[in-house]
């Protein structure tokens, strides 16, 4: 069935319900900056047979959540070869560089 939006506006308006606004797109990446860039000893080679034993070689991410009391940001350290956590941390805020 085809409706309009505002059709659809009208009939949750009398239903009592409210439409959910769309979040605004945030910007979290800054490439343009003065900083060294770390090299990629890695090149991509993520495979178990070329990293060989565990403990050797570690990757690590930053991912943020949004919470009913604003972001939570966490970061996880991974051991490639065994494929395990080795570390997490969540915080309020991003320190980089501590």
């Amino acid at each position: 069935m085809r409706v309009s939006a505002k059709r659809v506006a009208r009939v949750m308006q009398a239903a009592g319900g409210r439409a959910k606004p769309r979040r605004r797109f945030r910007v979290t990446t800054d490439a343009r900056h003065g900083e060294p860039v770390a090299s990629n000893v890695l090149a991509r080679r993520f495979g178990v047979a070329w990293v060989g034993a565990a403990d050797r070689v570690w990757a690590g991410a930053i991912t943020y959540v949004a919470t009913r009391e604003g972001w939570l940001y966490l970061s996880v350290g991974l051991d490639i070869a065994s494929r395990r956590v080795i570390g997490w941390a969540c915080s309020a805020e991003i320190r980089l560089g501590q």
